[in-house]
């Protein structure tokens, strides 16, 4: 019932579908440290798998370039159905197992120092380019502003854009 200025969009697309991007359905492993090791691992430039620290210390996500994409679309809202019809399914499960069968290729005792907590499944958007770009775009159209960062650290970049164009 009230009238604002500007809406700022920072759902990914998920108000309404971006233009030029992909979203991808994605599952992430929770697992739990059995031993005492506190570095993360992120193996990149190429096909490879990263362990990394959540805010509880005895908690590490496992991804994999190979293995952590489910399913690819242009659509948000058909992905948000799709997770909804496969939680808790076996092709999960596989998923997972592959995950954990791919980081061993690098670290061959790794079920030795972990086991699977939990997992989750989420959807990144992706623009559509032939690299990894995880760079920010602030958007203007009329008084809606459109935000996509790439990483956490694009919120500083973000916040001075949005500011500048509020202020005019």
């Amino acid at each position: 019932s009230k009238n604002y200025d500007y809406l700022i969009d920072c759902t990914w697309g998920h108000y309404g579908n971006m233009e030029n991007v992909i979203y991808e359905a994605s599952l992430l492993l929770k697992i739990q440290k059995l031993s005492n090791i506190d570095d993360a691992l992120t193996f990149v430039d190429g096909n490879l798998c990263s362990l990394y620290p959540t805010q509880d210390e005895d908690i590490y996500t496992l991804s994999s370039v190979l293995y952590t994409p489910l399913k690819v679309s242009n659509n948000a809202k058909e992905l948000e159905d799709y997770i909804h019809n496969i939680a808790n399914s076996d092709y999960v499960q596989r998923q997972g197992e592959k995950m954990i069968e791919h980081i061993e290729t690098y670290y061959p005792k790794f079920r030795q120092s972990w086991k699977l907590f939990d997992y989750q499944i989420s959807i990144k958007t992706k623009p559509i380019n032939e690299s990894a770009d995880r760079s920010c775009s602030v958007v203007q159209s009329g008084c809606k502003i459109f935000v996509h960062s790439g990483k956490i650290d694009t919120i500083f970049y973000a916040a001075e854009r949005i500011i500048k164009i509020i202020s005019g």
